[in-house]
């Protein structure tokens, strides 16, 4: 288990749906609590981020407070980075397979108390 430090490091953003969403790219039909726990299990079982915590959290746990009414679930990889460049370039090579289609999920997220 992860202990989550909201100390100004950056993270990766892996994934970020809510209940209801719809992303055909990753499924035909909207998510569910079930689809948004498995897909965190399965990012958190990639070997890509064997090294690094993979964490599950409600958006409005930490950072800038969203006025989205919708409980947003968000996978992140904990890098400990400096820098949002340094997250872009790791989400750059991490998946470099996928080509510029990586910008679309691993986005940088910073790790601080819950603002507004």
């Amino acid at each position: 288990m992860s202990t989550v430090q909201l100390d100004g490091t950056w993270a990766a953003q892996l994934a970020s749906p809510y209940v209801g969403a719809v992303d055909t790219l990753i499924q035909p039909t909207p998510f569910t609590a079930t689809d948004i726990y498995n897909q965190h299990q399965r990012l958190k079982s990639d070997p890509r981020f064997s090294t690094y915590g993979v964490i599950l959290l409600r958006q409005n746990d930490f950072g800038k407070r969203s006025s989205d009414g919708r409980e947003i679930w968000v996978t992140l990889a904990l890098l400990d980075a400096s820098s949002a460049d340094q997250v872009r370039a790791w989400c750059r090579t991490t998946f470099a397979s996928e080509g510029a289609n990586y910008t679309n999920f691993c986005l940088p997220r910073q790790m601080v108390p819950l603002h507004s």
